[in-house]
């Protein structure tokens, strides 16, 4: 990865010196933005996979579900009221506590409310009209805590199903997505004992479920 990275942060900074350097209304100047937006995109890439190839497991604690969703929506509501999309939550105040890593929850969260968002956006560019809406709810079912993500965005292709955990994997055209948002999810989530899948709505959205066991002490 270094021998990759430190030569990358080169392009990076010499195209942002050349940028300084040209007239403002050169269109060199939004090549180059290109030029800087593409390195900065491989270098996340490569944080991503440093981040894969070096996993330190951590510890699950009792985690309760409402005050990590919070935290979550908290990070991501402005922006998707900007964009019109209404976030709903639906988690009994009772919900027993899982076992999980909280931040690793929240970081769970996020990359599923980017997902939804990019699907809502995408049905509104397909011609959909008025707001778009994010659902998020949360039951204990037997033993377990089902929380759930749904949209009303554009579904996943039934072919798609499958490979949606997969690294690299994106419905994501250009340069909007590495796809490796739900490939993490599915290894924390995993390593809680719970597990993660994806399904299409009625209303022709998408829903995520993760399924996390409720904490049980001393197990």
């Amino acid at each position: 990865a270094h021998e990759i990275n430190n030569p990358l942060m080169g392009i990076i900074n010499y195209a942002d010196l050349a940028r300084e350097e040209l007239p403002a209304n050169s269109p060199v100047v939004e090549w180059m933005g290109v030029i800087i937006e593409e390195g900065e995109r491989i270098a996340a890439l490569l944080r991503h996979l440093r981040s894969l190839g070096r996993h330190d497991p951590q510890a699950p604690a009792a985690t309760e579900v409402a005050a990590v969703a919070e935290s979550a929506c908290a990070l991501v509501r402005h922006s998707l009221g900007r964009e019109q999309i209404d976030l709903v939550v639906d988690i009994p105040a009772t919900l027993a506590p899982v076992r999980a890593v909280a931040h690793q929850l929240q970081q769970v969260l996020v990359a599923l409310f980017s997902n939804a968002r990019w699907a809502v956006a995408e049905a509104r560019r397909r011609g959909g009209e008025g707001r778009g809406w994010i659902r998020l709810l949360a039951r204990a079912v037997g033993g377990e805590v089902q929380v759930a993500v749904e949209d009303s965005g554009v579904g996943i292709d039934p072919a798609d199903l499958p490979r949606v955990f997969d690294p690299f994997f994106t419905r994501r055209s250009g340069r909007s997505g590495l796809g490796l948002g739900l490939t993490q999810a599915r290894r924390d989530v995993g390593e809680w004992g719970g597990r993660i899948y994806a399904e299409n709505t009625a209303e022709g959205g998408a829903r995520i479920i993760v399924v996390i066991p409720q904490w049980q002490e001393g197990r």
